[in-house]
């Protein structure tokens, strides 16, 4: 056997030898993976990545103070969430208010269609959730804080009830002396 032929046929045992194992190789770790098909998805796009629904998801969690359990069906005995399910009725007010948000963005706020703008105003979630799960219809009452010489702002209705009663009991004897001397 020749040297030359002799190296042909260790080219050829090193080629099989090194695409065997880079068939191996591929097989394990570079499997194609396809993005997931969501089930029940009637706002959102059809073609949404996972990276992107993640993102949506949690907007809403953070827009409205909630976790998923707020609009998504558990499912206790398996122990995981079934998404695609319409079961819990918060869900379906989620997809009004998308489409709500997105009627008045088209309407009012056209700059948000543009990339380019440096500030793009537009309705979103927080607009009036403000991290509540139900929006306050009301503005919050400010409350005078005497030892800081500001007014905070109150959200739970418990404490802000005790606190403007106390407060104003304080103001009005404050202010009544006032007037009387």
């Amino acid at each position: 056997m020749s040297q030359d032929s002799l190296k042909q046929k260790l080219r050829n045992i090193t080629s099989a030898i090194y695409f065997n194992a880079v068939k191996r190789f591929d097989s394990f770790t570079f499997i194609p993976t396809q993005e997931p098909k969501f089930k029940n998805l009637k706002i959102l796009k059809k073609d949404i990545t996972k990276q992107e629904l993640d993102s949506v998801m949690h907007f809403f969690s953070m827009s409205l103070g909630q976790k998923c359990g707020f609009c998504h069906a558990r499912n206790e005995q398996d122990k995981k969430w079934d998404f695609a399910s319409d079961a819990v009725p918060f869900k379906d007010v989620a997809r009004k208010m998308m489409l709500m948000a997105t009627k008045i963005n088209k309407q009012y706020f056209k700059n948000a269609e543009d990339k380019k703008a440096d500030i793009i105003q537009a309705v979103t979630c927080y607009t009036c959730h403000h991290g509540e799960a139900i929006p306050q219809t009301k503005a919050p009452m400010p409350v005078r804080d005497t030892t800081k010489n500001f007014m905070p702002v109150i959200r739970s209705d418990s404490a802000k009830n005790l606190l403007i009663k106390d407060t104003a009991k304080n103001l009005l004897m404050k202010d009544t002396s006032k007037i009387i001397h």
